[in-house]
């Protein structure tokens, strides 16, 4: 009995503080909303004449925001009326003038993002020199290969399941005739019995052709998709088993560092068009003229590596962008396009200075 007394006890204690704390929470948030219209009556309310076709403080205007105070239990005067007409309307442009400004900062930095995105990408192989960086792209090409080959092999398992689902959806069911035609006769007589098992038959005969019709149908949706599969395997395996020889042959490709002011020049790279955006961050691309050479006396070569853009503020450095030559070397032509993103927004009159910066010579 006092076991019962206690647990009773205990369960309406904790059910009290439960309701106790539901009320405390309704309470907080009337109170919040309570704070709120108050803070944004006179917004509340402008919005509510705007609702009702109240757009200017004419003598009809005046009339209508009458019938709006009183339909929202408001006793002011009519100068009270209109002055909260007139604070409401500037709250809400102003909200609307902090809602523009915040969409603004939030594209920006946007936009900044993906400007650092691609100045990382740039960056990606400018800290390799010699012929580290014509073995990290050769690997990375492979790796892509290889990653697009094993999709391949994906899709050929994902085409044939979908064929199999499609059937599976559509395809008709067999009945069992010897089960039901022995239902059939048990209930009803061997004559019956035969009957049933006649009709099913007759039926699942049906839908076996039916079937047969339906699986031709969707082998026949899945013959191009997966003979162009086919294809496009072989094509990727020919490209990996390319790579992979490459890169070994890469291995053994002679390098020699030559003067690094002399390379550049010998590239003679020009600025085509440079662009500023919101953020200040400039865009900047660039030609070179197809370069080769001898190394080693007789062993033909290209340049390869990458140079960089000093942007110069006056006498003072402003930032950098830098630019990989193409996978290869300056063998052929090709422009470059690069990102500098640690500039300010709205500077201009910046003057642009090409310096060496990872180059040498790699034999072909």
């Amino acid at each position: 009995m006092a076991a019962s007394l206690i647990l009773g006890g205990f369960l309406l204690y904790h059910n009290a503080k439960k309701l106790l704390q539901e009320h405390r929470a309704e309470v907080k948030e009337f109170k919040m909303e309570e704070a709120f219209r108050n803070e944004h009556e006179d917004e509340i309310f402008y919005t509510a004449c705007i609702q009702n076709n109240i757009s200017a403080l004419d003598r009809a205007g005046i009339a209508r925001m009458k019938i709006v105070a009183k339909q929202r239990g408001m006793t002011c005067s009519e100068d009270v009326l209109i002055d909260k007409y007139e604070k409401g309307e500037k709250a809400a442009r102003d909200r609307r003038k902090a809602v523009a400004s915040q969409e603004t900062k939030n594209r920006i930095l946007d936009l900044q993002k993906e400007e650092r995105a691609k100045e990382q990408l740039c960056k990606k192989y400018i800290y390799l020199s010699g012929l580290d960086k014509r073995l990290k792209e050769c690997y990375d090409r492979l790796e892509m290969a290889r990653a697009r080959l094993s999709k391949l092999d994906g899709n050929t398992d994902t085409i044939l399941r979908g064929t199999e689902a499609i059937y599976s959806q559509y395809a008709g069911k067999e009945t069992d005739w010897a089960v039901h035609g022995g239902i059939a006769s048990a209930i009803a007589g061997p004559a019956a019995g035969v009957a049933v098992a006649a009709d099913i038959q007759r039926k699942n005969a049906e839908i076996r052709e039916s079937n047969a019709q339906l699986r031709q149908a969707a082998n026949q949706f899945a013959q191009p998709l997966l003979l162009d599969n086919i294809k496009q395997k072989a094509d990727a395996k020919r490209t990996v088993e390319s790579l992979e020889r490459e890169l070994e042959e890469t291995k053994n490709k002679l390098v020699e560092e030559l003067p690094q002011d002399q390379l550049l020049s010998r590239l003679s790279p020009q600025i085509v068009e440079t662009k500023t955006s919101e953020t200040g961050a400039i865009t900047a691309t660039v030609s070179y003229t197809p370069a080769t050479l001898m190394i080693y006396d007789t062993v033909k070569a290209s340049i390869d590596g990458s140079f960089k853009v000093i942007i110069m503020d006056g006498e003072r450095l402003a930032g950098e962008a830098y630019f990989t030559l193409p996978y290869g070397g300056s063998r052929y032509a090709k422009k470059l396009t690069s990102i500098c993103t640690s500039l300010p927004a709205g500077k201009k009159g910046y003057t642009f200075v090409f310096k060496p910066h990872n180059l040498c010579a790699i034999e072909l």
